[in-house]
């Protein structure tokens, strides 16, 4: 592999040659081979530039052309909630491309997809039940609402060492709250 010229001594052989001295005083004046100064000549000649212009891009080849990728958003416009091993299999079923995960982030970065508002729709989805559910939902009062807590997490200490269900039983609840709660339990199944 020949050695890369110094930009030093490059500079100052292009000033020379712009001085239109001959390619041999030049290479006795800066020490390098004569055709060094002619390759450098026929550069500025043709491209207008010391150095050849890279023609191909560099790094390795891309493996997923583009119409591979309009296929990958158009089967995550299919089925949103895919993880990216099923759109690597994808690809490998579809048109025989062997891609890492990381490639398949790259590109739907590149394209702007974002996964975080993708949910799972059902085919059979009816809006009229929906919206409906949606208006007794905003008929309710905070006071008609009862929250479940399950977790096992507790704030003021950190983590709570029994299930929730353990604490519920230690709870003393007087039989008048117990009614309370059926009766708003029975008013929201009417």
């Amino acid at each position: 592999m020949p050695r890369t010229l110094d930009p030093f001594i490059r500079s100052k052989i292009v000033r020379l040659l712009l001085l239109h001295w001959r390619p041999k005083a030049i290479a006795q004046e800066v020490h390098c081979h004569f055709d060094t100064v002619y390759n450098l000549q026929e550069n500025l000649f043709i491209y207008h530039s010391p150095c050849r212009p890279q023609f191909r891009p560099k790094g390795a080849p891309r493996k997923v052309f583009p119409a591979a990728e309009d296929s990958l958003i158009t089967y995550l416009k299919q089925q949103p909630w895919a993880m990216q091993k099923e759109m690597v299999w994808f690809l490998w079923e579809e048109w025989g491309i062997h891609v890492h995960r990381s490639t398949i982030f790259r590109i739907l970065k590149k394209r702007s997809w974002s996964n975080k508002k993708g949910q799972r729709v059902s085919i059979r989805q009816n809006d009229e039940l929906r919206l409906n559910w949606v208006a007794d939902l905003l008929r309710l009062t905070a006071e008609q609402l009862v929250f479940v807590d399950e977790t096992l997490f507790n704030e003021t200490t950190g983590w709570r060492h029994q299930p929730m269900h353990q604490l519920v039983s230690q709870l003393a609840i007087k039989p008048l709250e117990r009614e309370a709660i059926a009766e708003v339990f029975f008013r929201l199944t009417r």
